[in-house]
């Protein structure tokens, strides 16, 4: 009489399938990463292109800035900016 097992392969098949799961989540998970570093950069960008408009404004205004008029354009600013971000 002749018997054939049913899990000959089962070790080699589950070794396979280890194998296809862990490179599908590193395939996953660097994806996520540059989900994460994109709107970072954005945000960067934004930041730095704030910091220069500010540093601009007062290298041509020099001294006639306040305190509190200077307070105000940087909340004007970010009040025109916002819209920008979220389109």
């Amino acid at each position: 009489m002749l018997t054939v097992k049913a899990n000959n392969g089962e070790f080699k098949e589950i070794m396979r399938f280890q194998k296809l799961a862990r490179a599908d989540l590193k395939n996953n998970l660097s994806k996520k990463k540059m989900k994460t570093l994109i709107p970072q950069a954005v945000r960067a960008t934004y930041i730095g292109g704030l910091l220069m408009l500010c540093a601009g404004s007062i290298v041509v205004s020099g001294s006639s800035f306040d305190a509190e008029e200077f307070l105000s354009f940087l909340t004007a600013l970010a009040l025109v900016v916002e819209p920008i971000q979220v389109n």
